[in-house]
């Protein structure tokens, strides 16, 4: 992923994003997340990390309990983060798409799937290492994810 600089770069208020259809985001700015407010693009993934992300979801998916309890692995699916303490509406959003996370099998909601998430994975590499490790974890405040 590749930080924006916050004077070049739109940001957007929780109600904007709730209220938008996906398809409008995207076709707005392209593939992003959004940190503390800021609209950030991100990087295409190498070949070699999308090969990482499907083999670890995959085998996360096989070893799975089919006797429970309900998990279900998703993968570059919006996750609403707790939002950062700022006054400022369009400084407080916080969406990411981890690249694999594990959750129960409450039904899907955007501002909600986080209290349900049992394990986020991002894949690193050695040109995003920096921001997977920095910005991701700034985002998730509740619950906290180690990163390893």
């Amino acid at each position: 992923m590749t930080a924006s600089h916050p004077d070049k770069h739109p940001r957007i208020t929780a109600e904007e994003f709730l209220n938008a259809e996906p398809d409008d985001l995207s076709g707005t700015f392209g593939d992003v997340e959004i940190v503390d407010g800021l609209v950030v693009r991100l990087m295409a993934q190498s070949e070699a990390h999308s090969r990482v992300v499907r083999r670890l979801a995959a085998a996360l998916e096989d070893a799975r309990d089919p006797a429970g309890p309900c998990l279900r692995i998703g993968s570059y699916t919006a996750v609403r983060f707790a939002d950062a303490d700022d006054h400022r509406a369009d400084h407080r959003l916080n969406v990411r798409y981890p690249d694999i996370f594990v959750r129960d099998c409450e039904p899907y909601d955007v501002n909600t799937v986080r209290d349900h998430i049992a394990l986020v994975v991002e894949v690193a590499s050695k040109s995003t290492v920096d921001s997977d490790t920095t910005e991701n974890t700034n985002c998730m405040r509740a619950p906290a994810f180690p990163v390893i």
